[in-house]
């Protein structure tokens, strides 16, 4: 109930700004400032993800406030958005256990692809290729990873094979509805995603991370609350 006031009242937020969004210079617009975009309208399906993700700046806005929705999300900012919502411990920005032959200190989004890469969001093998569109199979491993959301096994696509690393990931994330078939029956595991989808599919992982934790959360309330939980108490104190 809480999640679904606060998204609400955000989006009630950004609708009231709208008329003091303007235009803006450089690359991208100032953090924090929430736009009516130039390239998208109410009726684009990912209208209300584009303009939450924005809001937070998880995601960033181009010049002219355009989201440019159907550009390519490479791996370096798929990195970034995951990273920045999911706010990353600092420390594990530091692990040394990382080294791609392609990416530096000097990378784009460099701090947030080792940490990513750290907790196994992205596969460390030995080239991480920052500039490659991010795939569907690989999106789901980094949502899935990223936001610690429990393993759902058992959805099967035709296109997806049982020898397929990423079959888990897929499985869990249609299962949480971030990233559903193009079918009943296919995935699309590699099909490349652009940033309309890939805003639908973070703020689908942010809901299922705030339901799952409100979900923890009464558990934790209810057992505090048990007859067994004072009995637990009263025994300790003797």
């Amino acid at each position: 109930m809480k999640h679904n006031i606060r998204n609400s009242l955000i989006l009630l937020l950004a609708t009231i700004l709208f008329g003091i969004s303007g235009l803006f210079h450089g690359s991208t617009a100032s953090a924090g400032i929430i736009m009516k975009f130039s390239d998208m309208n109410k009726q684009n399906p990912a209208y209300s993800s584009v303009l939450y993700v924005t809001s937070m700046d998880y995601m960033n806005v181009y010049k002219n406030a355009k989201f440019k929705p159907k550009s390519a999300v490479t791996k370096a900012d798929a990195a970034k958005f995951v990273g920045k919502a999911t706010d990353i411990d600092d420390q594990a920005r530091l692990s040394n256990s990382i080294n791609f032959e392609d990416v530096s200190q000097k990378t784009t989004n460099y701090s947030y692809i080792i940490a990513l890469t750290a907790i196994d969001a992205f596969n460390n093998n030995s080239k991480f290729h920052p500039k490659s569109t991010i795939t569907r199979q690989e999106a789901a491993k980094l949502f899935v990873t990223a936001f610690g959301l429990p393993m759902k096994t058992g959805k099967k696509y035709v296109d997806v094979s049982a020898s397929n690393s990423y079959i888990d990931y897929i499985s869990t994330a249609s299962s949480y509805n971030i990233l559903k078939g193009s079918s009943s029956k296919k995935f699309q595991p590699t099909k490349k995603m652009n940033r309309a989808d890939f805003a639908m599919a973070l703020k689908k992982s942010l809901d299922a991370k705030e339901k799952i934790d409100e979900m923890m959360n009464e558990e934790m309330d209810d057992d505090q609350d048990s007859p067994n939980h004072d009995l637990d108490e009263t025994i300790t104190e003797e």
